[in-house]
């Protein structure tokens, strides 16, 4: 009785050497959850649901343009530079952002759902304030020839 005692003493003292896969498991799962969010959230850019539209003829740039970002999102709301703002005050805010980073180039970044209109009273409200470099924000989009481009001979 006594051996069998210390057989059930010995067990439990010694070490264990298998590798417990559940804890691991858990701490993986828990990582990818973290990067999937953390990727979702670096592509929408802070938070901004914001898809542009997407050209064949779009230019990728090494170094991103400086200059004033306005962003119009599909439900209308407009940011400058990340900081939203109303479309009564996007003269006197586009002028005031223009002074402090000193460019005259307003960048407009507009979510494909975004009427024409809205776009052209942004630039319009741009040029009031004035910034009359403009440059449209766009993707690439590797799918789609664009219609006048020239066709290539076998």
């Amino acid at each position: 009785m006594r051996a069998a005692r210390r057989n059930r003493h010995a067990r439990r003292d010694q070490l264990i050497t298998q590798i417990n896969f559940i804890p691991f498991t858990d701490v993986l799962l828990v990582l990818l959850v973290i990067f999937m969010m953390a990727a979702h959230f670096l592509g929408t850019e802070a938070g901004l649901d914001l898809r542009l539209p997407a050209v064949a003829s779009a230019q990728t740039r090494e170094q991103p343009l400086e200059g004033v970002v306005v962003t119009i999102l599909a439900d209308g709301r407009l940011y400058i530079d990340e900081k939203q703002t109303e479309e009564a005050d996007l003269v006197r805010d586009l002028a005031q952002t223009a002074t402090r980073k000193h460019t005259r180039l307003v960048i407009v970044r507009a979510d494909r759902a975004v009427a024409y209109e809205r776009v052209a009273r942004t630039i319009d409200a741009a040029k009031l304030a004035g910034l009359n470099d403009l440059a449209l924000a766009t993707e690439l989009d590797l799918g789609q020839r664009p219609e006048h481009a020239p066709v290539e001979a076998d």
